[in-house]
């Protein structure tokens, strides 16, 4: 496999050693330069006697890296697998810790707390906190709030005080504090301090972890973290063994990881980090932060080599995006917010490049304001869907702000018969397959004495679309299992219903299914997690699949440490309300294949789940001010409601805290610097979101909500509506 390189690709694969920073703009193509440059290292002997590690951040972009370096290396005439390592960070994280646990007063046998079971821990932890200490906890609604408007407060704040303390937890981990060193840091504060607040719960919370033996992804980092900074001989057999170190996704880094893999790579090594800076858009829901990376880039000792060239976007789309870039930087009206982007203009590739940039016919980019909500959806749902309808070969994607948004798009496509994706939703139902059947099972199994669960499983096993259309339907919705299964007059089994449904008697399935069913009942009486594996050898599951059953037998398994008293019913009851966990797991395991979109279907994601990838025509919709903020005086989402105005934003005040006790520089007014910390990520969100398209671009907003309040167009897309205008007129001159 060869390539051939431009002159800013070229640049970067030429490094051999130390510090490097590779700021990348959208469509750069750097994994495949980052691969590149590792298969020629490796063939040069470089990494010897270690290797290249590569950390990133998802299970698919690990899949994407082992693939590009493993076609470089066999184009070379090397071994595919040779010479380097690709990890996520918490699975780096996990190789570290394993190395000795015993020095952190782990337990050998440690598990990772799964998401489902860290919010089941926060919110049981956080209702009894809140039920100890009411009054003070009260005592921030906002005075004046009575009835269902007073219970709705009461309600969402209680949702509110989970999601704090889990950031201020993640907060703590990230600075390296211990639950201790937390209490004695903010036992000084004001009583109605939701830092102190946290504090208290962080104990709780950890004392839960230590009684399950379990430790979530902030203790991963933070043991890591101590024992390389506690046990020089780790530390020095882990830079023998990794030589290199490649960061992807680097702008997504928050302190603990920076500080992990500049141990690992040691002052004098070799460590690579690409990022973007303008792609920075994770800081709402992680402890991301994107002047990390920044300041990197900046540092005298580091080489920084950029990647400016891109040929994923029509330079059209370019020009816009480069426009929004300029706009934000030197026109912005909040002066504190021309930082947001910074000064890194995407540039289309030569000419002569074997890959160019698109180039549609005309100027496809749109900007189109509607009147209300519900306008905007419906149309946006018509054009999305005479997209793939006129041009069947091509991608299409649609962008929303939020989660809710993106499922009404979903429906709204799904009556206009339009196959739809909905990406960072609910899991697909084909991805749930493997899961719903092994469960079907063994609720019929649980309580075989049940028609509706007999035929619920056969349906499951045989995969039939509609069970209740099938010619045995009727009469086994009727029938006694136990009697069709071991009938007592010596009849052979099944045969009740071959005579009452003649036609049945030939169906292959139907009777395999129906066999397995049998032999498996005398074994309901074996441990759940056992009976798991022991039905997927029995289904003869493989690759994907057998990776989920793995995972559910795990999760049975800890549902009997849990409750021992559990026999098959309950354990079946309890993995069907996990449903939505194992999920995201699901999603994992086919993912790590990497994703490409398809034509003929519709792509509907938020703008955050839709970073790292590209679609022939994307639609972004309500770029409003209450999506994407523009000045001091909007409203934004982590600001509550039901809060006074000087507490309206509680996140904001306790991180204040933090910085303050911690002897850190707090800076401004904290509420106001999170109000423009926010704005800032809205216009890089924006980035990211124009430049996913390739071809065709469809920006559009809404003047009423769907609450028919007056709407305001977001002031990024009312330039960039001026920019698009500016274009149709002189193409119609």
């Amino acid at each position: 496999m060869s390539i051939i390189l431009r002159p800013d690709q070229q640049r970067v694969v030429e490094y051999r050693k130390g510090y490097m920073a590779v700021p990348a703009v959208p469509g750069a193509g750097k994994t495949t330069v980052l691969a590149y440059l590792a298969a020629d290292l490796i063939a040069e002997g470089a990494p010897d006697p270690g290797r290249i590690l590569i950390v990133t951040y998802t299970n698919s972009a690990v899949a994407n890296f082992r693939s590009r370096i493993g076609d470089f290396l066999d184009a070379r005439g090397y071994p595919r697998h040779q010479g380097y390592e690709v990890r996520t960070i918490h699975s780096l994280a996990m190789n570290i810790v394993r190395e000795r646990p015993d020095a952190l007063g782990w337990a050998d046998t440690f598990t990772i707390l799964d998401e489902a079971r860290l919010n089941a821990i926060l919110e049981r932890l956080t209702l009894r906190w809140i039920g100890r200490n009411r009054a003070v906890w009260e005592s921030l609604i906002k005075p004046g709030l009575k009835g269902p408007i007073r219970t709705r407060a009461e309600e969402q704040w209680e949702g509110r005080t989970k999601d704090l303390f889990r950031t201020l937890i993640q907060s703590f981990k990230s600075r390296r504090i211990s639950p201790e060193t937390a209490l004695g840091l903010t036992r000084h504060l004001a009583e109605e301090s939701a830092l102190r607040w946290a504090a208290d719960i962080y104990v709780e919370y950890q004392r839960e972890l230590a009684l399950e033996g379990a430790v979530d992804f902030g203790d991963l980092m933070l043991g890591a973290a101590q024992l390389l900074a506690m046990d020089n001989d780790l530390l020095g057999r882990l830079q023998e063994r990794w030589t290199y170190i490649f960061e992807d996704e680097a702008q997504d880094s928050y302190r603990l990881q920076e500080q992990v893999l500049k141990l690992l790579a040691g002052p004098d090594g070799n460590l690579v980090r690409v990022g973007d800076a303008n792609q920075a858009i994770m800081g709402t829901f992680t402890s991301a932060e994107p002047d990390l990376f920044r300041r990197f880039c900046r540092e005298a000792s580091v080489d920084t080599r950029p990647l400016t060239m891109a040929g994923r976007s029509s330079p059209d789309i370019i020009e816009l995006a480069n426009g929004l870039v300029s706009w934000t930087r030197e026109h912005h009206p909040e002066a504190r917010c021309r930082t947001a982007l910074e000064d890194q203009s995407i540039e289309p590739v030569p000419p002569d490049a074997p890959f160019g940039n698109p180039q549609p016919a005309g100027y496809t980019i749109f900007a189109k304001t509607f009147e209300t909500y519900d306008k905007e959806l419906n149309e946006v749902a018509r054009m999305a869907a005479r997209s793939i309808s006129r041009n069947p070969e091509k991608t299409v994607g649609v962008l929303m702000p939020t989660n809710a948004m993106a499922g009404t798009i979903v429906e709204l496509l799904e009556q206009q018969g339009v196959k739809v994706r909905q990406l960072g939703g609910p899991t697909a139902p084909e991805r749930q397959q493997t899961t719903l059947d092994m469960l079907s099972v063994m609720d019929f199994l649980a309580v075989p004495h049940e028609p509706a669960r007999l035929l619920k499983a056969l349906g499951n096993l045989m995969h039939l679309p509609t069970v209740a259309d099938a010619p045995f339907a009727a009469f086994l919705a009727q029938c006694r299992p136990e009697e069709l299964f071991f009938p007592l007059d010596g009849s052979k089994p099944f045969e009740t219903l071959f005579g009452a449904c003649p036609e049945c008697r030939g169906d292959i399935a139907l009777h395999d299914a129906l066999e397995k069913l049998r032999t498996w009942l005398p074994q309901a009486i074996i441990p759940a997690d056992e009976l798991v594996i022991l039905l997927a050898g029995d289904m003869e599951l493989k690759g994907e699949e057998l990776t989920i059953v793995h995972h559910l037998s795990l999760r049975a398994r800890r549902l009997l440490q849990e409750n021992p008293a559990f026999g098959l019913p309950d354990a079946t009851a309890s993995l069907a309300g996990e449903l939505q966990a194992m999920g995201r797991f699901s999603d994992s395991v086919y993912d790590r294949k990497g994703f490409k979109p398809l034509p003929g279907v519709v792509y509907v994601a938020t703008c955050h789940s839709a970073k790292g990838l590209e679609w022939d025509t994307v639609y972004v919709t309500a770029l409003t001010r209450a999506e994407y903020p523009s000045m001091a005086g909007d409203k934004v989402r982590s600001e509550h409601w039901f809060l006074p105005d000087d507490v309206v934003n509680p996140e904001a005040l306790a991180q204040a805290e933090l910085a303050e006790v911690l002897g850190e520089d707090p800076g401004t007014d904290p509420v106001s610097r999170a109000k423009f910390e926010l704005i800032s990520e809205r216009l890089r969100l924006l980035y990211v979101a124009v430049t996913r398209a390739k071809e065709n671009l469809v920006l559009s907003c809404h003047l009423e909500d769907r609450w028919r309040k007056p709407g305001h167009p977001t002031l990024a897309y009312t330039q960039m509506k001026g920019i698009i205008d500016h274009r149709q007129r002189a193409g119609r001159a």
